[in-house]
C-alpha cells in the first residue's frame, strides 16, 4: 500500500521558513503565489516568485505519487537522497556540465541558505590559516532578504527548514572577527553607478583587506533584484587571477536570468555560483543549490561540514564525499524534491523554445514595456546598465537582454496629466508597499490578477525615499510567448503586461493630486 503523504499543494510549502507559509484565508504566501494552478494569476513577478504552471505542478505531483509508491520498499531517507541524486544529474544535464569538471552541488532550501552554506565554508578554510575573512557584496536592498546576515553566518529567520527555531545571533560562533561591507550600485537618485566606479570601489575594499591579512569573500550578482551585475565578471576573474588563495568569489546567480554557457563559465574561472529554481525557471519558492567547482571543493572536502550548518542543511543534500553525516542531521524535505521537480519542467520547457526566438521575444517585450513606461506620467523606468557578457568573452544568445523592467511609481497632477511637466509627485515606499499589496487583490477587468516583483528600495526623488516595482520576462511567459511561428503569443503576452501597468496605474491613482 502506498505512504500516505500530504497532497502536493499541501507538499510545495513544506520544508520552508515563514516566507514559504501561505494565509489560510486566501492560500497565498506572502509573494502573493498559491501552492497550485491559478490560471487568473499572470505573473511578471518573476524576480520574486513564480504562480506554479499546471504542467510543473503535475510534475511535481507525479513524483509524490511514485514517493509514495517507493515508501513502503524504502527508507525517507534513502529515497530522498536517491532523489535529489536524480535532480541532480538532470540539472546538470540541462546545463552542460558532465564528466569530470561538473561541481559539486549542495541542494539548499533557499537562495538564502546557499549563501550561508558557502560562506560557512569559507569562513572553516580561515580557521586553518587563521586569517579573518572579508565579504564584499552589494547594496542589501539588491540582493535577497535575510542574505547579508546570512552571509555574516548568522540566521535569517524564525524557525528553519529543518524545523529549528533559531535566534539572530546564535550562529555566531566563529574564532575569527569575520567583517561584511557593502558596496552601492546605485547612486542616491536610483540611478545606476557606472561599473568602473563599483569595481574601484570593490578593489579599494579589497586591496586593504589584504593589506591587513584579511581573505576576501567576493559575491558577485548576476542579476541583483532591478537587473544589474556588479562587479563586472572580468574585473572578479583578474582579481581572483592575481589572488587564487586570498579571493573567493560566489556568484549571486539566485535570479538564474542566465544561460547555460554563463553559468558554465563562472565555473571555469572558479567561481561558486549559487541558482534558485523558484526566481526566472518559474518553480515555487524555494529551491536552491550552491556550485562549486571541482578545484575548490577537493579542498573543502577534506573538512568536517560546519556544524554551525545544521540547523539548516540536511546530510542527504550533499553529494557523496563530504563528510556531512558527521555534523548534520538527516532530514527529508519532500516539498524541495517537489519544488526542484517543477522547477525542472519549466526548465526542460525553456530550452525547448529556439534560442533566436526568445531573443526575438524578449527585445519586443522589453521594447513594449520601456515605451509605456516612458511614456505613462504614473511611472518612470528605473534603468540598469547593459549586461556585460560579451565584455566576458560570451557570445550571448538571449542573456545579454534585460529581463526585469523595474519602475518607481508618481502620482501625476492635472498639470502632469494634461502634458505639463514638473507637476507629479514621488509615491514613498510606505504607499508603494500599499499599491503592491491592494495589486495582488485587485482583478483587471479581463479577470485577472496581475503580480509584479516586490517593491525594491532604491534611493530619493524629490526629498522622498523611494521603491521601484517590477514587471518581468519569466520562463514560463517566455515558453507562452514563443509557442506558435508567428507572433500572436508574443502579441497576447505584451497586451497582459499592458494590462498589468493598466491595474497598478489605477491604483496610483487613488493617490493623485487633487
Amino acid at each position: 500500500m502506498p505512504h500516505k503523504l500530504p497532497p502536493t499543494s499541501a507538499l510545495l510549502v513544506s520544508g520552508g521558513d515563514q516566507r514559504i507559509a501561505v494565509q489560510p484565508d486566501s492560500f497565498c504566501n506572502q509573494y502573493g503565489c498559491q501552492p497550485f494552478p491559478a490560471a487568473d494569476r499572470i505573473a511578471f513577478a518573476s524576480s520574486t516568485a513564480t504562480q506554479i504552471s499546471a504542467e510543473a505542478f503535475a510534475a511535481a505531483d507525479s513524483l509524490r505519487n511514485r514517493i509514495a509508491e517507493q515508501w513502503p520498499q524504502q527508507s525517507g531517507s534513502s529515497i530522498y537522497k536517491d532523489e535529489l541524486a536524480r535532480l541532480r544529474a538532470a540539472l546538470f544535464h540541462a546545463c552542460g556540465l558532465s564528466g569530470a569538471q561538473a561541481p559539486d552541488l549542495i541542494f539548499a532550501t533557499s537562495g538564502t541558505d546557499a549563501h550561508l552554506i558557502a560562506s560557512r565554508l569559507i569562513a572553516a578554510r580561515a580557521y586553518d590559516t587563521q586569517r579573518a575573512v572579508r565579504i564584499i557584496m552589494v547594496n542589501p536592498e539588491e540582493s535577497g532578504s535575510g542574505v547579508s546576515a546570512a552571509l555574516n553566518g548568522r540566521s535569517f529567520g524564525s524557525y528553519t527548514a529543518l524545523g529549528s527555531i533559531v535566534s539572530a545571533d546564535c550562529m555566531d560562533l566563529d574564532r575569527l572577527q569575520h567583517e561584511l561591507v557593502h558596496v552601492p550600485i546605485r547612486n542616491p537618485d536610483g540611478s545606476g553607478r557606472e561599473a568602473a566606479a563599483i569595481d574601484a570601489d570593490v578593489d579599494v575594499w579589497i586591496e586593504s583587506a589584504l593589506r591587513t591579512g584579511l581573505d576576501v569573500l567576493l559575491v558577485l550578482i548576476d542579476v541583483s533584484k532591478t537587473g544589474c551585475v556588479a562587479p563586472t565578471p572580468s574585473f572578479a576573474h583578474a582579481l581572483r587571477q592575481r589572488h587564487p588563495e586570498r579571493i573567493h568569489v560566489l556568484v549571486d546567480a539566485c535570479q538564474f536570468r542566465i544561460e547555460a554557457a554563463t553559468l558554465r563559465a563562472y565555473l571555469q574561472q572558479d567561481f561558486m555560483v549559487a541558482v534558485t529554481g523558484s526566481k526566472f525557471i518559474g518553480g515555487p519558492s524555494f529551491s536552491s543549490a550552491l556550485l562549486i567547482p571541482q578545484t575548490i571543493a577537493a579542498t573543502m572536502r577534506r573538512r568536517s561540514v560546519p556544524a554551525q550548518l545544521k540547523s539548516h542543511s540536511a546530510q542527504e543534500e550533499w553529494p557523496d564525499g563530504w563528510q556531512a553525516d558527521s555534523t548534520l542531521p538527516s532530514n527529508v524535505n519532500i516539498g524541495l524534491l517537489l519544488r526542484w521537480e517543477a522547477a525542472l519542467c519549466e526548465l526542460a520547457a525553456l530550452q525547448a523554445v529556439p534560442a533566436q526566438r526568445i531573443r526575438a521575444f524578449l527585445q519586443r517585450f522589453g521594447d513594449a514595456v520601456r515605451s509605456r513606461l516612458h511614456a505613462d506620467p504614473h511611472f518612470e523606468w528605473l534603468a540598469s546598465p547593459a549586461l556585460p557578457r560579451r565584455a566576458a568573452g560570451l557570445t550571448p544568445q538571449w542573456d545579454d537582454l534585460q529581463t526585469i523592467h523595474a519602475f518607481t511609481l508618481y502620482r501625476p497632477g492635472s498639470g502632469a496629466m494634461s502634458g505639463a511637466a514638473g507637476e507629479r509627485q514621488p509615491m514613498d515606499r510606505k504607499e508603494v508597499a500599499d499599491v503592491y499589496r491592494r495589486l495582488q487583490q485587485t482583478r483587471h477587468s479581463d479577470g485577472c490578477i496581475y503580480m509584479v516583483g516586490q517593491p525594491v528600495a532604491c534611493g530619493h526623488s524629490g526629498g522622498v525615499e523611494i521603491s521601484a516595482l517590477r514587471v518581468c520576462a519569466g520562463a514560463r511567459l517566455i515558453v507562452q510567448a514563443c509557442a506558435d511561428d508567428g507572433h500572436a503569443g508574443a502579441d497576447a503576452a505584451i497586451a497582459q503586461a499592458m494590462a498589468c501597468l493598466d491595474t497598478v496605474a489605477g491604483l496610483i491613482a487613488a493617490f493623485a493630486v487633487v
